[in-house]
């Protein structure tokens, strides 16, 4: 399942049916856009049959970087800020260490 996801979006980054995220705090990376992507998890009901993925995408290089997978069960909305900021600090760290 997260498989095919990811091979689409290898293909089509800015899939069709993912929509722009606001950057939380001041975490914002020029040269890069962050998005969330929903799909469906089978065998669930109701608000929590479907997941979250989201990714940073360096619009430069067409590349993406998956952040986080949860479901509304986890967070109704999206993870904390402080959590997301943390991961993409650490992410952009990575990248510039490489």
């Amino acid at each position: 399942m997260m498989a095919g996801l990811f091979e689409e979006l290898r293909i089509q980054p800015h899939h069709p049916t993912a929509r722009f995220e606001p950057w939380p705090g001041k975490s914002h990376i020029s040269g890069w856009q962050f998005f969330k992507i929903r799909f469906a998890l089978p065998g669930l009901t109701g608000a929590a049959n479907t997941g979250r993925l989201m990714y940073l995408v360096n619009r430069d290089a067409m590349e993406i970087y998956p952040l986080i997978v949860y479901t509304h069960k986890q967070y109704e909305t999206r993870p904390p800020e402080k959590q997301l900021m943390r991961i993409i600090k650490d992410l952009a760290k990575l990248l510039r260490n490489h």
